[in-house]
């Protein structure tokens, strides 16, 4: 028999805190980048703060964390560059292999003055950058294709987040960057284990995430989450069907959420909500046709932006925001 209600969570930032994770790995994979492929001298990680992070995420349009951090390292890039080399030549044409790709990346900016991007790193914060609103993409920017084949981006990323051991099992290379132990491990789960368990006896639980599907499965094992959730739509799934069609169907867009209530086996005129912490989550419940929640852990960014994040949800169209998962099992269970 099915249960009454749908529930479907988005990952982190709900149930997950990833501040000490995808946050800080976002902004070190920044320092990185500007720092062992461009060459440029960055002494402090710390020139873009965790806030700052946050601010240009909660702009919209940047759910998956890969796009966010190309979007920080572009802002640096093209304020510090523009959009030509200078001399350089267009890089990113030859070798597809990320080792040589690297080497020739290096050897272009070699040739290329960086005083102007020096200049931007001392003076303006990541904020002021992005918020310019340069339509500019930066040649430099080598965030294409994937992991093995260009990315370096992603690839500097994925070394940081999983770690040295998880990364060769996923991708079977060496990393070439940073051989540490995965960020992955320092998530916290952010409601009790006792509030999921309470919450999947009276109503079918689901998530829809950005993340991807291994880092998904990995983080509901950890915790001990897996037989608690009948639906999982990630990364992958919207992958796969926007390589077959031409739309972008990442949130706001629905299509995550429609995944997942059509996996579940419910259909709309069902009682369905999603629990998120971004506008854009709120906007694709929304367009989806179901109960908007917006969720805010006050236990991560504490009270006076707790009050400020919950303001931005409403605005942006939820119907019901708690600041704990107390207040949401009040909503569920009542």
């Amino acid at each position: 028999m099915k249960k009454k209600n749908l529930i479907i969570f988005d990952m982190d930032g709900v149930l997950v805190d990833v501040t000490g994770s995808y946050r800080e790995v976002t902004r070190r994979t920044a320092a990185i980048y500007l720092r062992d492929v461009i060459t440029v001298p960055v002494q402090d990680e710390e020139f873009i703060s965790l806030s700052h992070v946050a601010e240009v995420k909660r702009s919209g349009g940047l759910n998956n964390d890969w796009d966010l951090t190309s979007a920080l390292i572009n802002a640096f890039l093209a304020g510090g560059l523009g959009g030509g080399l200078k001399g350089g030549g267009e890089t990113g044409e030859g070798p597809r292999n990320d080792r040589d790709l690297l080497e020739e990346t290096r050897r272009t900016v070699g040739r290329m003055d960086l005083s102007g991007l020096e200049r931007v790193l001392s003076e303006k914060t990541v904020v002021e950058l992005f918020f310019s609103k340069t339509d500019k993409r930066s040649p430099l920017l080598l965030d294409r294709q994937d992991v093995g084949s260009g990315n370096l981006v992603k690839r500097i990323f994925q070394e940081l987040y999983l770690g040295k051991s998880l990364f060769r099992e996923l991708y079977g290379d060496s990393p070439l960057f940073y051989d540490g132990a995965g960020y992955i491990d320092r998530e916290r789960l952010i409601p009790r284990l006792e509030h999921l368990q309470r919450l999947s006896l009276a109503h079918t639980l689901a998530i829809a995430t950005g993340r991807p599907g291994v880092e998904a499965r990995y983080a509901l094992n950890r915790f001990g989450l897996d037989r608690l959730f009948s639906g999982l739509v990630s990364e992958d799934d919207v992958v796969e069907a926007e390589q077959e069609g031409e739309q972008r169907l990442r949130k706001p867009h629905p299509f995550s959420l429609d995944a997942c209530i059509s996996r579940c086996g419910y259909t709309k005129d069902a009682s369905i909500s999603y629990v998120g912490d971004m506008v854009d989550d709120m906007r694709a419940s929304l367009r989806a046709g179901i109960f908007p929640v917006g969720f805010v852990d006050r236990q991560s960014v504490g009270d006076e932006e707790a009050d400020n994040q919950m303001r931005r949800l409403r605005e942006g169209g939820a119907r019901a925001v708690v600041r704990d998962f107390d207040e949401l099992l009040r909503i569920f269970l009542s």
